[in-house]
């Protein structure tokens, strides 16, 4: 648990002011009177509340720096600072105390291709169009399978995350917008089900008394059919970190559509409507996994909770009663794990270009359909030796639980942690472990368990995204 103590307001714009990024890649402006701009050749960006005030520079060889997220109401940005921004490659957002989208700009391609706008237009025509419809398909199918993994990596439920596995199976077979949307839908009801009674804000025993009761528990989101739909008036804190989240991953959604010469506006699932960017919030779909596995481990679900204090939330006038929002610093945290999302956003941006511009209906080299997807990976001859060298799997070793008189499987542990290396490198489900592993979907499902019961898995999981991570560092795109 963590403390959830009295702190003066001085202290918390002062700690919202000094502390430093948790990414480099983003910073926050928070604050009235900010000022972005250029000066001597660097851009200078000034921020602060009364006395609280801060000042952060970066000169022209600076290649980091690649979010600036704006939470303040009042100030400016001049036009050589956006410039600068665009030379840089860096985005600039802008949101209102509620976390609402009111300003982005995103550097933008040095030349559109009119072919694939055209072709963008002309794939979301109908709800019947073919094109639409594996776009709708591979963006769905990506969530359903990312959130399953969720469910194993970070609850260890098995039994949901099968049935999420088996609906992004099902997704294969959809013919139509209907069909996916309804497997979506259940998809999100197992998965939110398995949330409810075990996500919660850890408060301070001493500070429950200072809370109110809606922010004691996680309230079910409620499942709609439109994903669109983001329940912004969340009656409890968690689902306040969702939408905030969700909020932020659609800056870096609408991001990737612009990078890639789409048009954000015209979208597939998401129907046409004045004022939204359909095409950035199908893109969302794919982030949801990443931005729910983030709030679970700001509640101690997979990692160290955040230090939340009853000043992380607040109940603004003018909303429903009950109504609940994140506030800073809570908020700059969100918002500067963001550029951890971009690979996945570029990465279904990628997808939808390679579908459009495919001939005949087929897409382009470097993106199957789903089904060839999926049968490439499987059919692929996989060393355990080279996954796992001896050096490495020497290391491994010592993570493990002895031996028992019960361990009878004539599965080697090293194959065991070698697919799991390999499934976690290339973002696959169990269900996709490759044959030349000699191992099964069920077997690597029952080591996992059996080495949670004896609580050795926490250990063993962080060592296998270690080696995953360098895994993918290894192996070709």
């Amino acid at each position: 648990m963590t403390a959830a103590t009295e702190i003066p307001v001085n202290q918390v714009l002062e700690s919202v002011f000094t502390a430093d990024t948790t990414d480099q890649h983003v910073i926050t402006v928070h604050g009235y009177g900010l000022q972005i701009k250029i000066q001597a050749g660097h851009l200078v960006i000034r921020d602060g509340i009364g006395r609280h005030r801060r000042e952060r520079r970066y000169n022209q060889a600076n290649r980091t720096l690649r979010r600036i997220i704006v939470t303040g109401p009042d100030g400016y940005v001049t036009l050589d600072a956006l410039k600068y921004c665009r030379d840089h490659g860096i985005a600039v957002t802008m949101l209102d105390p509620d976390g609402e989208l009111t300003g982005h700009y995103a550097p933008e391609p040095a030349a559109r291709n009119p072919k694939l706008i055209r072709r963008q237009c002309m794939a979301g025509v109908e709800d019947s169009s073919p094109v639409g419809i594996e776009i709708t398909r591979e963006l769905l199918t990506r969530k359903v399978t990312g959130q399953g993994d969720v469910l194993v990596k970070l609850f260890g439920d098995m039994n949901v995350s099968a049935r999420l596995y088996h609906y992004s199976e099902q997704m294969q077979a959809a013919e139509t917008l209907s069909e996916l949307n309804d497997l979506e839908r259940f998809a999100a009801k197992a998965y939110f089900g398995v949330w409810t009674g075990k996500v919660s804000v850890p408060w301070d025993a001493k500070a429950i008394e200072r809370i109110p009761a809606n922010w004691l528990t996680y309230e079910r989101r409620k499942i709609s059919a439109s994903a669109a739909n983001t329940h912004r008036h969340a009656s409890d804190p968690v689902n306040a970190m969702l939408n905030y989240g969700y909020g932020i991953g659609f800056t870096e959604a609408r991001a990737a559509c612009i990078a890639h010469g789409l048009n954000p506006t015209l979208g597939f699932n998401h129907d046409d409507k004045l004022g939204r960017d359909s095409l950035a919030l199908d893109i969302l779909e794919t982030l949801r996994p990443e931005i729910e596995s983030y709030v679970l481990g700001l509640t101690g679900i997979g990692s160290e909770p955040y230090p939340f204090t009853y000043r992380s939330f607040t109940e603004p006038y003018g909303l429903p009663p009950g109504t609940v929002r994140v506030v800073a610093p809570l908020t700059h945290t969100i918002a500067e794990a963001s550029y951890a999302w971009e690979n996945t956003a570029m990465h279904a941006a990628q997808t939808v270009v390679s579908i459009l511009m495919g001939t005949a209906n087929r897409r382009g080299g470097k993106s199957l359909s789903l089904a060839n997807q999926k049968a490439e990976f499987v059919n692929r001859i996989v060393d355990v030796n080279l996954i796992l060298p001896d050096d490495e799997w020497t290391e491994l070793q010592k993570l493990l639980p002895p031996k028992t008189k019960w361990d009878y499987s004539s599965i080697s542990n090293r194959t065991v942690l070698a697919a799991y290396i390999y499934l976690r490198a290339n973002h696959k489900p169990l269900a996709h472990v490759p044959p030349s592993f000699g191992v099964s979907r069920r077997t690597l499902a029952e080591r996992r368990l059996q080495w949670n019961r004896r609580g050795y898995w926490p250990a063993i999981d962080q060592a296998i995204d270690v080696k995953a991570q360098k895994l993918r560092l290894r192996q070709p795109d």
